[in-house]
């Protein structure tokens, strides 16, 4: 995109920023001249988003005018020459049409766009050693990254994907892979498509053909794939690889921990297990309209679809070498998903769709397989898609550049919505009633649920109905509890016991004493 004389006067008002920098570039003559810190700025934006670079403005006092350079094209040569000189700078970002001549106050100014160099251009670097010679913007500076900054992006240059390495051979399938969680996967796999030919394969031959151990048939090493640790492996296995491996879930109100989910030495630790716990939590509280396609009820939403591609983008994504943790937070309508590692690709790519380049592409075929996550790019469209059904705001993209690096895609309702919903009719649509009635006999309106609910008691959230279908008896709130395996009581009533009066679904025993320790619920009989 092009930038408009009027455009850079509003700049000039505004000043520098993470994507804007003026420089002087008058040269010992005063005719025009690149200014020697140019190159730095170069580097600096085009290893961050990208931005502008305009010569020939004075700053004096934080304040900017226009100085104007006389001899813009003898700038441009000097600036199309060392652009393409690798011995000077790393890679040419720039073409002929990002370079811009303006006239401000009857005054010559150059605007250049600097692009934001791809995951295979980084780092882009001045002279021949990446060490030392590498910056990033940062706010409104150039900062000079460090060698961990820079080995970080000569490995991401290198590999296209970080999780088909071949661990060494002390890495054991019987001791270090947690046979339950593979056996969960292989179920899965057999619900999604019970005649996959895997499903043949005893366990080992099973995990050789998911990914999960690989020969090199040009070295001959063959072993555990990372992606297979990660996704099967016990924590302690997954930790002797990765010293900073960790995987934390947190539900949070008024700024404490209500549940929280991580390797505590209960469950195996890995992302496949990680993911079935998190996504369950996730969803709880999301309202499931009554809905049928054919003569089956949809028990699932976009927002469903939007939430559950997010967490496994996030696990795909990460970066596990890093020291920063997988973070999934959830605080009333609000998610917060945060993986180690940087996009790979520009953030107008992310939102946009069809780009694809996994940081870890067998995890990412690991889950495909058994019907999560989404192809070639076209897992954020479908978030979007559902976050426009549900009137949440447009999901919000952050990205830490400096030390630790970390992604964060952040989900929050509209102003207008403060509670958790999939906004749709309560009530079944004509055509559906017909429908069900026609191919089923009577339809949930005739013959009820198995709660005894009408369809236009539906509109509750999974969790709810769970619950409610299991009450045979009168049970006090710590047995209710037990039934859905919730720990906090209060939170306990405000999410189950207190909606399902408020519909008329459940009651309690004695109650004109709302609080007394003999105090029992039941079923009502609508």
């Amino acid at each position: 995109m092009d930038i408009s004389t009027a455009s850079l006067k509003h700049l000039l008002s505004l000043g520098e920023s993470s994507q804007v920098e003026f420089k002087l570039a008058l040269g010992r003559e005063g005719k025009g001249e690149l200014p020697k810190d140019f190159w730095r700025s170069y580097s600096a934006m085009a290893n961050a988003y990208g931005g502008w670079i305009i010569l020939g403005i004075k700053e004096k006092n934080n304040t900017f005018s226009v100085a104007g350079i006389s001899d813009i094209d003898k700038l441009q040569r000097e600036l199309f020459s060392l652009l393409n000189n690798r011995d000077h700078i790393s890679a040419n970002l720039i073409s002929d049409t990002d370079v811009v001549t303006h006239i401000i106050e009857d005054k010559k100014v150059l605007a250049i766009k600097i692009k934001q160099a791809s995951r295979k251009e980084k780092p882009v670097f001045l002279t021949k050693n990446p060490f030392g010679n590498t910056y990033i913007r940062l706010y409104d500076g150039d900062r000079l990254c460090s060698d961990e900054q820079v080995k970080r992006m000569l490995s991401e240059q290198l590999n296209d994907s970080l999780d088909n390495e071949i661990l060494s051979p002390h890495f054991s399938f019987t001791e270090d892979i947690e046979h339950s969680t593979l056996n969960t996967y292989r179920n899965r796999l057999s619900a999604h498509k019970p005649d996959h030919p895997f499903l043949d394969f005893e366990p080992f031959e099973f995990f050789k053909k998911i990914g999960g151990w690989r020969k090199d048939r040009f070295s001959g090493k063959e072993g555990i794939t990372l992606a297979g640790l990660l996704m099967f492996g016990k924590f302690e296995a997954i930790q002797d690889h990765f010293p900073h491996y960790f995987i934390d879930y947190r539900e949070l109100s008024e700024n404490r921990w209500d549940e929280r989910i991580f390797p505590d030495g209960t469950w195996s630790g890995n992302l496949f297990d990680f993911y079935r716990k998190v996504y369950q939590k996730l969803v709880s509280e999301i309202k499931i309209p009554f809905n049928l396609q054919g003569d089956q009820r949809i028990d699932e939403t976009p927002v469903h679809e939007a939430l559950r591609e997010a967490l496994v983008n996030t696990l795909v994504h990460a970066n596990y070498a890093e020291k920063t943790p997988v973070l999934i937070e959830k605080s009333g309508s609000s998610f917060r998903f945060r993986n180690p590692g940087i996009l790979r690709i520009t953030r107008d790519e992310f939102f946009s769709g069809g780009v694809h380049d996994c940081r870890n592409s067998l995890l990412h075929q690991m889950f495909l397989l058994i019907g999560l996550g989404e192809r070639a790019g076209s897992g954020v469209p479908k978030i979007l898609k559902g976050c426009d059904i549900a009137h949440w705001r447009k999901p919000i993209l952050e990205e830490k550049l400096d030390q630790p690096q970390y992604t964060t895609l952040i989900f929050e309702p509209s102003i207008k919505d403060t509670q958790l919903n999939y906004s749709q009719s309560d009530s079944v649509s004509e055509s559906s009633r017909d429908q069900a009635g026609t191919k089923s006999g009577p339809s949930r309106d005739q013959a009820g649920t198995k709660s005894g609910l009408s369809s236009s008691q539906i509109n509750i959230n999974s969790e709810l109905l769970a619950l409610l279908q299991q009450i045979e008896d009168e049970l006090s709130i710590q047995e209710l509890m037990n039934l859905v395996g919730r720990t906090n009581r209060t939170k306990f009533r405000k999410q189950y016991i207190q909606p399902l009066m408020e519909l008329g679904l459940l009651e309690m025993t004695i109650p004109n004493k709302p609080t007394s320790s003999k105090q029992r619920y039941r079923k009502t009989n609508k």
